[in-house]
């Protein structure tokens, strides 16, 4: 599967942030799971990444039980063209704390965050009164929101891969279910779980682990098509850069 910036796939499998996907048509019959997978399905796992660029963007969901108290539940939308996304996270806590909730913009190398509680009262001190969100660049390794926005953006292909190259890596089938009311295969590689519709043959869910974590990150795609990412005005946007002190203390 030949990724943006010319990836190779087993940098592509190592990486873990790197996605992929599978799906067919014919019946499941005779068939167990953690059977290899065939050759018309390592054909559509090879197009399915390079079919996310063609349909433009999708809607998102991602769901992350990073502790035993506390999840994390992201809403939005991608635009795979322009590699840029837009999410509303939400934590919600079992130990009676406030929820949390964040709005966050990305591109493929910063994100820029609102919601920070205090922030706003930080930037008026530093005279930046109309300052709501805190850009800074993405660290994949460190901060769960900011390793989901690399994961995203890594779901699309500007070309399809050999599906040789997909059988060589062991992907597996694991059964037929539903998301979303739409039929899908869900496929296995050593890192994560595809899930594929079988009519549309469009990527409707990875899960996987981040870079420095053991929960499951499960994203969901739905309503395939053209997505457009407004950002906030510029004015409104505060570089981590140029207040450090002020980034340093929320965090960043």
């Amino acid at each position: 599967m030949h990724l943006r910036g010319a990836r190779s796939l087993t940098a592509f499998i190592t990486a873990v942030l790197v996605l992929s996907g599978c799906g067919e048509d014919d019946p499941n019959e005779n068939r167990a799971p953690g059977d290899p997978i065939t050759v018309a399905e390592a054909e559509v796992l090879a197009e399915v990444l390079h079919r996310n660029t063609e349909e433009g963007g999708a809607d998102v969901t991602v769901t992350a039980q990073y502790a035993e108290e506390a999840l994390l539940t992201m809403t939005g939308s991608i635009d795979f063209s322009t590699d840029t996304g837009t999410l509303d996270a939400v934590t919600t806590y079992t130990t009676g704390q406030p929820d949390d909730l964040r709005t966050i913009y990305f591109d493929a190398d910063r994100i820029v965050i609102g919601n920070i509680p205090g922030f706003t009262d930080a930037m008026a001190t530093a005279g930046r009164t109309d300052a709501l969100y805190l850009r800074t660049d993405l660290d994949q390794q460190t901060r769960l929101l900011d390793n989901v926005a690399g994961m995203l953006n890594r779901l699309a292909a500007d070309e399809p891969d050999d599906p040789d190259n997909l059988i060589a890596a062991g992907y597996t089938w694991e059964g037929a279910s539903r998301i979303d009311s739409v039929l899908t295969n869900t496929f296995r590689t050593t890192v994560a779980s595809i899930s594929i519709g079988i009519e549309d043959r469009l990527l409707r869910q990875y899960v996987t682990s981040p870079a420095a974590g053991t929960f499951p990150v499960r994203i969901t795609l739905s309503n395939h098509g053209p997505n457009e990412v407004a950002f906030p005005p510029e004015e409104q946007i505060a570089d981590a850069s140029a207040y450090p002190e002020i980034a340093a203390q929320f965090g960043f």
